[in-house]
């Protein structure tokens, strides 16, 4: 289920709602995930890794 996924992010690595959710998606869809540069979060990195998510930012 997507929302326990979301929920167990955010409660294991205090992680914002946004991130919270897309990883939570990815991990139930077992889906990559692309952002822009400029909406990756500081603290995104070990959150991402330690879910192992194919994360990576594309320009435009």
């Amino acid at each position: 289920m997507i929302i326990a996924e979301a929920v167990r992010i955010a409660v294991e690595h205090r992680a914002n709602l946004l991130l919270a959710e897309m990883l939570g998606a990815a991990i139930y869809h077992r889906a990559s995930v692309r952002v822009t540069p400029n909406n990756i979060g500081k603290t995104w990195d070990p959150v991402i890794q330690s879910a192992g998510i194919d994360f990576a930012a594309v320009d435009l």
